[in-house]
């Protein structure tokens, strides 16, 4: 002021941290609203210090308005069992008031940020407590970053630019479209209208576009291993390559183009779980496994017993279609009415081109004889007993590897 005294606004703890009776009547109203402390001194503020003698005159009382959207997406995310964790610069009960009021699970779990001294004792509030007050810009990178370590996937929203620096850190950052520039420009979504309405919708459209993409994968994959496999050891063994380029195109088309393109349109708001890789894994390396076992188990007993190369080439084609059916069917599980119309499809395709003569003719696929379509009946037994098999070992190596993997963490 002109006269040297000044006029003081902010909270209580930082005004009159010694003031019982003043923090006791703050405390009475901070359920309700937020309270700043309006004071005045004789003394004017210099350098950014308080004066000794500050006299307060009132308190400022905030309502927060709570926005409609707020109670629906947490009871969304509670449903999706996301853990809810309100981070702000306010009055820890005031916050916690409101994390109430909106339906925070563990809303009474509270904590003053202001109280904590050591990166430790942040790192150790992150999973405790589910609110948290007076906490510096510095201190939100750290929770996030606590919350990662503890293999969590972390997703922040912010609009100002004490949260940048949280939002960097987090796995997903969310800012408000009304926000400020630096928060809009790390946010990896942004939120044009500034309503909380839409987050449901994007996160069905990521498990949507993630889910989609592991089933599609397991197809391309499950074709790259056993190709690669049988690439290698054919020129090791001085054999010659089992398919022609007309089949393997048609064993493409139906066994990875056509179930792929139509799986990833469909919607899946399944929740995502597990390792990406390991889930496309667990599906592909199976298949591409019996694929490989297969064509060389065919290959040599073919020829054993005395079959031409084009009829070894025919039960080659049709044992891998056969298998690449099983790998539908494993995708599609549990069936729905589009999924089972899909697996219907596919497998009618294949059938008509293993039968149908003009299909034969432009695969270079011969009628077999009589012998011959015993020993492919017996093949398609054999792949259908390595497949159950890879199928019942291989995702219960994958589960013991994560559990052991778990442990050792």
């Amino acid at each position: 002021m002109h006269d040297g005294s000044s006029i003081i606004l902010g909270a209580c703890e930082y005004i009159l941290p010694g003031n019982e009776e003043i923090l006791r009547k703050a405390r009475g109203y901070s359920e309700m609203y937020r309270v700043l402390l309006i004071a005045k001194s004789p003394e004017p503020v210099e350098f950014g210090r308080l004066p000794q003698n500050i006299i307060p005159v009132g308190f400022v009382l905030l309502s927060d308005k709570i926005r409609p959207e707020a109670k629906t997406l947490i009871k969304y995310l509670n449903l999706q069992d996301v853990d809810v964790k309100i981070i702000s610069g306010d009055n820890p009960v005031t916050v916690s008031a409101i994390a109430r009021r909106v339906g925070v699970r563990g809303w009474e779990k509270y904590i003053d940020c202001s109280t904590l001294r050591t990166d430790s004792d942040v790192r150790n509030a992150a999973l405790k407590y589910t609110v948290f007050g007076r906490v510096t810009p510095f201190q939100k990178k750290q929770l996030v970053l606590a919350l990662k370590r503890k293999n969590r996937t972390v997703a922040m929203t912010g609009d100002g630019v004490n949260d940048v620096l949280a939002m960097k850190e987090a796995d997903c950052s969310v800012a408000m479209g009304g926000g400020t520039d630096a928060a809009r420009n790390v946010a990896k979504i942004v939120l044009v209208n500034s309503s909380f309405d839409s987050l449901p919708s994007v996160i069905g459209e990521g498990r949507r576009c993630v889910n989609n993409i592991q089933q599609s994968a397991s197809f391309f994959l499950s074709k790259t291993i056993y190709s690669s496999l049988l690439a290698v050891l054919l020129l090791v063994l001085h054999r010659s390559y089992p398919f022609q380029p007309i089949q393997q195109s048609y064993i493409s088309l139906f066994g990875i183009g056509i179930p792929s393109f139509i799986l990833a349109l469909q919607p899946n708001r399944n929740r995502i779980s597990g390792s990406f890789f390991e889930n496309v894994f667990r599906k592909a390396l199976p298949t591409g496994l019996c694929v490989t076992i297969c064509t060389l188990l065919i290959s040599y007993l073919g020829e054993a017993l005395g079959y031409s190369n084009k009829e070894i080439t025919t039960v080659n084609v049709v044992v891998t279609g056969l298998i690449s059916i099983w790998l539908l069917m494993w995708v599609c599980a549990p069936f729905n009415r589009r999924n089972f119309l899909l697996f219907s499809g596919i497998s009618l395709m294949y059938t008509a081109g293993f039968t149908l003569t003009l299909a034969r003719n432009i695969m270079d696929m011969p009628a077999l004889s009589p012998a011959a379509t015993l020993f492919m009946i017996g093949q398609m037994i054999t792949a259908t007993l390595v497949m159950l098999v890879l199928i019942e070992i291989f995702p219960k190596l994958f589960d013991f590897k994560r559990k052991k993997h778990e442990k050792s963490r």
